[in-house]
Order: C-alpha cells, then sequence, then structure tokens
C-alpha cells in the first residue's frame, strides 16, 4: 500500500478535484458528520451506563467527541513521522483524516450498543423466516449477525444525506479510516464492516484507496488502527471516571488505577477534590496513552504499510502501557 492513495482526498461519487489549502476535504468531512441527523442522534444511545441520572455520565455522543480528540493527536503525532506523505499533506492534515474517521465511529450504534446489536439478530433469528424467502445467504446474515460497524458505513456512503447516491459522500481516506473491519460478514470473524448491500462500495473503496486484498476482504487502512487506538483509550481511561461518577468504583481505586500509567506523586494532589484528581489523572493518563500508542504505531510501520499486521494487533494492549491497559480492562469487567 501507498500513502498517495492511502490519502485519497476524493469523494464517494463525486468527480475528481483539485486539493483545496483553503479549506481542505478533511474538515469538511468532519463538519458535514457532526452536523447530521444520525450523529445527532448519539446522544440519546448508551456508552456504557443506561437510563442515567448523573449527567456528567457519557453518551455516545460525548464519547464520540472525546474518541475524535485523540484521534486527531494520534494522526497528527503519526503525521509528523510517516514517511513519504504526498505534498499536499501536512501532519494536521493526517491528524484531520483520523478525527473525522473517529467522529463517525460509533454513527451506526443501535440503542444500548452490542446488547442492541445481539438483540436485533436474535430476533431476525427467531422472527425473521417469512422475510428471507427472497434473500441470498449472505443478504440473511446481515440481519441475523447485525452489527454497527457495518450500519455506520451503510450511513456514511448511503442512507444520510445524499440518500442512495454516495451518503455523506466522505473522502476516501475518511471513510477508510473508519472501516477497522474491511470485509463483510466472514462465518470465522465476529466483526465486519459491510453489509452485503454496500459490497460494491466496498470494494471501490479499496480500489480508491490501494487497500491489499480481494473479494470484499481487504487489509486494514493504516489509519483505521489509529481509529481503534482512539477508541480503546477513550473507553478504557475514561469508563473509569464514569464508574467514579456512578459511584461503582471507589475513588481509591480508580486513582490507583489511573496513577499506574500516570506515575504522579500524592503532593501533586494537594488542595484538589477527589473529583479534581480523577479528571488531572485522567488527562496525562490519555497523554500517556497517545504518545505510547504512535511509538508503537511507527515501530510496526512497516508491517501496517504491507498489510502483514494482524488486523487483532491492537496498538494500545501490545503498546508500553500494555499491563495497565490490561488491568483496566480486567477491572472494569
Amino acid at each position: 500500500m501507498q500513502w498517495e492513495k492511502l490519502l485519497n482526498y476524493n469523494r464517494l461519487n463525486e468527480k475528481e478535484r483539485e486539493f483545496d489549502d483553503a479549506r481542505n476535504p478533511f474538515s469538511i468531512d468532519f463538519d458535514r458528520i457532526i452536523f447530521s441527523d444520525s450523529f445527532r442522534r448519539l446522544d440519546r444511545k448508551t456508552q456504557v451506563h443506561p437510563m442515567r441520572s448523573n449527567d456528567n455520565v457519557h453518551s455516545r455522543l460525548p464519547h464520540s467527541l472525546e474518541v475524535s480528540c485523540v484521534g486527531r493527536s494520534l494522526g497528527t503525532l503519526v503525521g509528523a513521522q510517516i514517511k513519504n506523505l504526498p505534498p499536499h499533506m501536512t501532519s494536521d492534515r493526517v491528524g484531520q483524516i483520523v478525527q473525522a474517521a473517529c467522529l463517525a465511529h460509533d454513527i451506526g450504534n443501535p440503542p444500548f450498543g452490542h446488547m442492541g446489536e445481539t438483540i436485533i439478530g436474535k430476533w431476525f433469528e427467531e422472527h425473521g423466516g417469512k422475510y428471507f424467502d427472497s434473500l441470498s445467504e449472505s443478504q440473511i446474515n446481515d440481519f441475523t449477525h447485525f452489527e454497527g460497524n457495518a450500519q455506520a458505513f451503510r450511513i456514511m456512503t448511503r442512507t444520510s444525506m445524499y440518500r442512495n447516491s454516495g451518503g455523506l459522500r466522505p473522502t476516501y481516506a475518511v471513510i477508510a479510516a473508519m472501516m477497522k473491519y474491511p470485509w463483510i460478514y466472514q462465518e470465522n470473524i465476529k466483526k465486519f464492516c459491510c453489509f452485503s448491500s454496500e459490497r460494491e462500495i466496498l470494494d471501490d473503496i479499496a480500489v480508491k484507496t490501494g487497500l491489499n486484498g480481494a473479494d470484499g476482504i481487504y487489509c486494514r487502512h493504516p489509519l483505521a488502527y489509529l481509529s481503534e487506538a482512539a477508541d480503546d483509550i477513550c473507553y478504557s481511561i475514561i469508563d473509569l471516571e464514569d464508574a467514579y461518577e456512578m459511584g461503582i468504583l471507589r475513588f481509591s481505586e480508580v486513582k490507583e488505577l489511573l496513577n499506574c500509567i500516570c506515575k504522579i506523586a500524592d503532593d501533586k494532589f494537594s488542595g484538589k477534590t477527589d473529583k479534581e484528581v480523577i479528571a488531572y489523572l485522567r488527562a496525562i493518563a490519555i497523554n500517556n496513552c497517545v504518545n505510547a500508542t504512535v511509538g508503537e504505531f511507527i515501530k510496526n510501520e512497516d508491517a501496517i504499510i504491507n498489510g502483514t499486521l494482524p488486523y487483532k494487533h491492537n496498538l494500545l494492549e501490545k503498546s508500553a502501557f500494555s499491563k495497565e491497559a490490561a488491568n483496566i480492562k480486567k477491572n472494569q469487567q
């Protein structure tokens, strides 16, 4: 794979055009997403804690905004170290690609997240028979294995804004960076990013960005590893803050888990309330995880660009904070 094609700034279902330095296409993608109906609906969708009465606890909307901020930092820092960037690209613009991809990463999630996906799939398994007579096996799987990532892809590329004519018409780089699982449903793989109805769109994106692979199964776009990492960093760390707000974890527990990443001496907390301490540690922990993730990406850049790094290679979980991330994940279960 080559960065020239991977960072394709042209839009789905639109003619090719010159890069506009005054208002680059990746910032337009961000604006289109944030003003869309589908993004606005995320405010009513659960992040972790349903039916919350505490308005400091995250829904999918602030979560997506925070992930986009972390994604921008990851993309900008990696962009500053990428070899052979195209002439019109800067590190800031690489950051904008990841930022827009992260903003849209949950746009297809049903209510109650993964539980909602399971309920939709089970309903169609039990009651969908009468609707399936004219469908192929692949089409039936789209209903019985409903996937929020594939619904996000469908919204972005088909059903939102320019209905059935490109959706939000995102740039190829942004939609490819959003695709953490760039394949249609596979029996031996739990996650996927594309329903059979959008298979031709997936193939077009793969060709236009030069993704390795064929027949509806492609390698990840390199920046998709950063989109995934931004999400991982936010839900790992910020979910701890939510657990404290909800009284699920004690202050001492959250402080200890976060300070394993931060290494801050107790005298730095003087004069701060417990809530301020948690917020302080959260900010430092995110920054440290961002830097560690960038280091892991650069270490594996050749394998990532060649498409040989397994998609299950989680940059945060393989970074310098692998043990700390695993410990946080364990305490969240």
